[in-house]
Order: structure tokens, then C-alpha cells, then sequence
């Protein structure tokens, strides 16, 4: 039986600003696993405190319980290792199969229901209940096609599932309706035919780009693996010849994504500078690995912002420009460099000493004068400091 929590809602990126201070009306929340491999960002910092609260429920997309290829040990290495930290109700996948020979469709794709596919099934699903150390719950997909060598409705196959190899199932009324429209049963007959006892209910919604699959096969189990292609994949759709700004936009997003998951080290401060006295050249830094610079022809800043307050976005100029995007404590930024800051920023080595950092800057600022030059050396690093960019060397 599953636990009753009451009714619950998604972990989404979009709730984030809410949830870090409250969440009334909320008894818990479903997360998807494959987001929380990574080592830290701003979703652990909310799910830490939300999880003190309310109970939380994984709920994985890349499983592949009927993938024909052997199970990742590694996934199930880091589904455990989320498993010890959060302490979900449950853990939740798809009854499905969505990888070949190392490359993931990101699909749920249906599967054959026949004996050969149930043994399959079966064993894979001991193995991951043995990993784990708990049911595994499996949740019926929104098919778009059947296989005509079926021997099993899929209702019946789902039954025969749970008694053989103990699993639990997630029944989605949402994908029963989808599939019934589509292959022709009754959504009713079907939920009625489920085991009553191993019931959940749930809804989902979901979007699919088809194109990028094909063109650029993901080989992680996260999605995130799909963003590092996108930005190349809109620079070849019709799309970016009506809105030349559009790969630029991307990839700024791709950089801020990828700063979002970085873990946050502590970043100096002036004060810390201070304290240092006369041997500040010799403070070890290192420059914050969780920063990037995005090149792009147009000047989209401006573009950004109205897009990011859902405004209508004015034509950018086409100027090409260095934007420096980074993270300061869970909040990621960006702006425009100037074309010196840029060139200093890529010659940086990532281990140096703070003198190091003013003699670097008092290069790239060599055209100024004497008095121009110490102020160029002093306002950069403040600015930096500012931004937190400079944190303690390791």
C-alpha cells in the first residue's frame, strides 16, 4: 500500500522562489530523480528546506526498466545515493523502455506484453529493488502505438508485474485516457482491471521535440544532456532566420542552466582582503569555477530581460558582445564585459595569487596611464569581488 499523503504537487524550477519560504497548502512534493545527480545548486538548497517540512516522492524519466541494454550501475549508484540523502515516501519510474546501445531517446516508449518481456521486466526490476532496498513503483506511460504481437492487455501485464516481482504501480489517469483515444480500449475497463489495492493517482503533462532526438541522441540519463546541442540545433531551424537573435538566446540560456548546477564556494570578500595586510599578493585564489562567457553576435540583454519578465522583447542590435555569467550564492547573473575583461578572464590561469590577478589586469589594461592603470587594477578587482568571482584557493 502506499503511505497516504494527501495530495501533492511537482518540484518544479518555476515553484522555486515560492517554496524557498513557504508552501501552504502543499503535503508533499514529487521530484524528478535524474534533476538531483548533481552535487549541489540552488534544487538542493530548496529541496533541503523543503524536505524538512513535507515528505518528498522521486520520480525518475531514465530508468528504462525495458531497455534491451544491461542496467546502469552508475545510475543506480546515484539513484541510491539521492535515495540515503532525501528519504522519499516512495520511488517512482516508468513501465517502459527508452535507451539503445548507449543513447537515450528521452521517450517512454511501450513495450511488447508477452511472456519474454514480462521475464525481462522481472528480473530488472528485482535487481533495482535489491540496489535500492525498497518497491519499486511503476507508472504507465501515454502509448501511441501497440505491438500486434501482444499476448497480454496491458492492464494484465502490469498485474502479472506487481505479483511476480513484488513492484508497486503509479496509475496516471491521464495516460490511460491518451492511450485509450489512441489504440482503441476502454479507460474505464482498464482502470477497474488494476489491483485497487496498489493504486496512486496522478496527472501529467509533457512536450517533445522529435528533431533533436534524432539529430543529437543523448548520451545521459538526465535531460540536461540535451541542452549542450540546442543552441546548434536552433542555429539550423527556420526559426532562427526570422528571429536571427534566437541562438544567442539560447546559448546564454545553456550557460546559465549550466552555472545553476554548480556547487557554491565561498566567495572572498573585501573584508577578507583586508585582514590579509601587507601579504595580500600572495593570498592564494582561484577564479569561481561556477562562471562561463558566452560569445554572441547580437546585443541581447536587453532582449533577455523583457523575455524573463514575459514582455515583448525589442530587436536587439547586432553588435557582437562577451557575456561573463556566473553564480553568487544561488542567484545566477550575467552582464556584458568589455573586450579587455574578456580577454583577461580567458588568459587567467585557474590557480594563482591575488597578486598574480593585478599584474594580469594591469596588462590587459596597458594603454592607460600610471594613476589610470591602479584604478583600472583596484575597480576590476572590486567588481569581481563584488560578483564573487575570486574564492579561496583549495
Amino acid at each position: 500500500m502506499f503511505p497516504q499523503l494527501g495530495y501533492g504537487i511537482g518540484l518544479r524550477r518555476q515553484h522555486f522562489a515560492l517554496l524557498s519560504h513557504a508552501a501552504d497548502g502543499v503535503d508533499w512534493f514529487e521530484v524528478i530523480s535524474e534533476d538531483y545527480f548533481v552535487a549541489g545548486g540552488r534544487p538542493w538548497h530548496v529541496l533541503d528546506h523543503v524536505r524538512r517540512t513535507r515528505p518528498i516522492v522521486l520520480h525518475g524519466v531514465a530508468l528504462g526498466i525495458g531497455n534491451p541494454d544491461p542496467i546502469s550501475d552508475e545510475y543506480l549508484q546515484q539513484l541510491s545515493k539521492l535515495i540515503d540523502r532525501v528519504e522519499p515516501a516512495w520511488v517512482s519510474d516508468h513501465l517502459c523502455w527508452g535507451a539503445l546501445a548507449g543513447a537515450y531517446a528521452h521517450e517512454l516508449l511501450p513495450m511488447p506484453y508477452d511472456d519474454a518481456t514480462l521475464a525481462h521486466v522481472v528480473e530488472r526490476v528485482s535487481r533495482v529493488q535489491e540496489q535500492l532496498g525498497q518497491p519499486l513503483v511503476l507508472e504507465n506511460i501515454s502509448a501511441y502505438t501497440s505491438f500486434a504481437s501482444n499476448t497480454y492487455a496491458e492492464c494484465d501485464f502490469r498485474n502479472q508485474l506487481v505479483q511476480t516481482s513484488g513492484c508497486r504501480l503509479l496509475l496516471d489517469v491521464n495516460n490511460v485516457y491518451v492511450s485509450s483515444r489512441n489504440l482503441g480500449f476502454c479507460a474505464e475497463q482498464y482502470i477497474d482491471a488494476i489491483d485497487c489495492e496498489e493504486r496512486c493517482l496522478e496527472i501529467y503533462r509533457g512536450m517533445r521535440f522529435y528533431r533533436l532526438y534524432e539529430e543529437h541522441p543523448s548520451r545521459t540519463a538526465s535531460l540536461r544532456g540535451l541542452g549542450a546541442a540546442f543552441t546548434s540545433f536552433i542555429a539550423r531551424s527556420a526559426a532562427s532566420q526570422r528571429w536571427l537573435e534566437l541562438p544567442d538566446l539560447c546559448a546564454l540560456d545553456w550557460a546559465r542552466l549550466t552555472v545553476f548546477d554548480d556547487v557554491n564556494p565561498k566567495p572572498y570578500a573585501e573584508a577578507d582582503i583586508a585582514q590579509a595586510a601587507e601579504a595580500f599578493e600572495r593570498l592564494p585564489v582561484r577564479l569561481l569555477a561556477a562562471h562561463g562567457l558566452v560569445d554572441t553576435r547580437y546585443a541581447i540583454e536587453n532582449c533577455w530581460r523583457a523575455l524573463d519578465r514575459r514582455e515583448r522583447a525589442p530587436v536587439p542590435d547586432r553588435r557582437s558582445q562577451t557575456l561573463l555569467v556566473w553564480k553568487r550564492a544561488f542567484e545566477v547573473r550575467h552582464r556584458a564585459l568589455e573586450a579587455w575583461e574578456a580577454s583577461l578572464l580567458r588568459a587567467l590561469r585557474t590557480e594563482l595569487t591575488l597578486g598574480e590577478v593585478c599584474a594580469s589586469i594591469a596588462r590587459h589594461a596597458a594603454a592607460d596611464s600610471g594613476q589610470a592603470q591602479a584604478k583600472r587594477v583596484f575597480e576590476t578587482i572590486r567588481q569581481w569581488l563584488f560578483d564573487g568571482l575570486l574564492v579561496a584557493s583549495d
